[in-house]
């Protein structure tokens, strides 16, 4: 279990990074206060998190089952 915490706090840090690097490079003019910036950073930092972390344990759990099949299939012929 500890593995996958880490595994998930690092894919946060990594989705926090581009999401300040996003804000950052962004060439239009600020407007918004800080906690709505703030705001901003954070949900998108979320968004990311929820994409990078779904493809990485969808293709971990895809390469297990498959994994796990041929395994079976080998064991069984």
């Amino acid at each position: 279990m500890k593995r996958h915490y880490y595994a998930l706090v690092g894919i946060y840090i990594l989705s926090l990074v581009f999401s300040v690097f996003g804000f950052l490079v962004d060439s239009d003019p600020n407007t918004n206060s800080i906690s709505m910036n703030i705001f901003e950073i954070v949900m998108l930092s979320f968004m990311i998190f929820g994409m990078i972390s779904g493809v990485i344990y969808g293709l971990y759990l895809m390469y297990y089952l498959i994994v796990k099949k041929l395994l079976k299939q080998k064991l069984v012929d």
